[in-house]
């Protein structure tokens, strides 16, 4: 690797090779169980079997073992070997291989499909189209000549959030909404789930959408000097805290509290035969209160099974 360049308070480059091994799969593990969980919510509220089951599965496989093999494309500016950066950029636009074939399958599950945009459906969508549109921005950051000039600007932290920080969150949403009523047999508030939906997808796209623009302007994600500059102040910091603790309790109380009375179970029904794909058994059961809102219905007609 030549001589040991230090880059970042003095460390080695070394150190920022055995960090970046370490970095770059831990963001897989917390996109998979993701990846997983959105191919149940669509293919339960879109009524079809997966498109392309197998090739699903090995593309999770795919992405897991080329994560190991991606992580110096965080190290461009350090000092790096360039064809050590061809290698890692060559691996970079790989690993989008297998992520694109997860989503072209789940669009084509959409496809002609019955579906209703029950609240978990409305979150499953809202992270494909978050994570296509944070993906796209790593193919610019994954090409050498691009990274140079952007790597430590805003647009950085922009293709970092929506990928990271934002595209996941719609998939904990939604799969609270899809298994909160079969394990707890109450319905959480239809018309709140949706407001809740609304909010946190156009809230995350003011935030973070406009810093594409402002790196692709040069703006820096950090600013080491600064001392004797004033960003907020003093009164704004108390503020800020009052709102982001007032903002909690009315969106627990509004969400997580609003729920429908228990639900009666319904009667014993004759058990009818399973479909041979087999994808049948996994759905939820239509003659059952608490699984009727997985398959589409209001709260209201839910209840109206139990009696």
């Amino acid at each position: 690797m030549g001589e040991q360049l230090s880059y970042g308070g003095g460390s080695p480059i070394l150190f920022q090779h055995l960090f970046w091994f370490f970095g770059h799969p831990e963001v897989y593990i917390v996109a998979l169980p993701a990846f997983g969980i959105v191919s149940d919510l669509i293919s339960t509220h879109a009524r079809r079997n997966i498109f392309g089951y197998r090739m699903m599965v090995w593309a999770i496989v795919g992405i897991g073992v080329l994560s190991f093999v991606v992580w110096a494309h965080h190290m461009y500016v350090s000092g790096m070997n360039p064809y050590f950066g061809f290698f890692f950029a060559t691996t970079t636009l790989i690993i989008a291989v297998p992520t694109a074939i997860k989503v072209y399958n789940w669009v084509l599950t959409l496809w002609r499909g019955d579906i209703h945009f029950n609240p978990p459906m409305l979150f499953a969508p809202g992270f494909i189209v978050t994570f296509v549109n944070g993906g796209l921005s790593g193919l610019f950051l994954g090409n050498v000549v691009v990274d140079v000039p952007l790597s430590d600007t805003m647009f950085v932290v922009a293709h970092f959030h929506m990928v990271m920080g934002v595209a996941p969150i719609p998939v904990i949403f939604g799969a609270i909404y899809h298994w909160y009523p079969k394990v707890t047999g109450r319905m959480l508030g239809d018309a709140m789930a949706k407001f809740h939906f609304w909010v946190t997808f156009s809230g995350a796209y003011l935030i973070f959408f406009p810093m594409h623009y402002l790196g692709l302007m040069g703006l820096p994600r950090r600013y080491f000097e600064t001392e004797g500059i004033m960003i907020m102040p003093e009164s704004g910091h108390s503020l800020n805290a009052f709102i982001s603790i007032m903002a909690f309790i009315v969106g627990f109380c509004a969400v997580g509290l609003r729920v429908q009375p228990d639900l009666e179970p319904a009667p014993r029904q004759a058990v009818r035969p399973q479909s041979s794909a087999g994808h049948d058994a996994g759905m939820a059961d239509a003659h059952h209160p608490a699984a009727a809102w997985q398959l589409g219905r209001s709260p209201a007609q839910c209840l109206s099974l139990g009696l």
